[in-house]
């Protein structure tokens, strides 16, 4: 029995028979996996040290920030 390939398939296995053809991402969808990830250690980040990186301040909870001026 033949295999056809797609030339993609060819170049990505480099035409060998069997080689793994590794899936192929949209911009978009890395984008969205690397934003909610990004979010996921915001928010870890906020309740461990109790302090708000992205609106760089103190939140409530555990640890007393104090504002040094240079």
């Amino acid at each position: 029995m033949e295999v056809h390939r797609s030339k993609t398939e060819e170049e990505a296995g480099h035409g060998k028979p069997g080689a793994a053809v590794a899936p192929v991402l949209a911009a978009a969808e890395i984008e969205e996996f690397f934003a909610a990830v990004e979010g996921k250690l915001l928010r870890y980040y906020k309740d461990k040290y109790n302090y708000d990186f992205v609106k760089d301040e103190p939140v409530g909870g555990r640890y007393e920030w104090i504002r040094l001026k240079p």
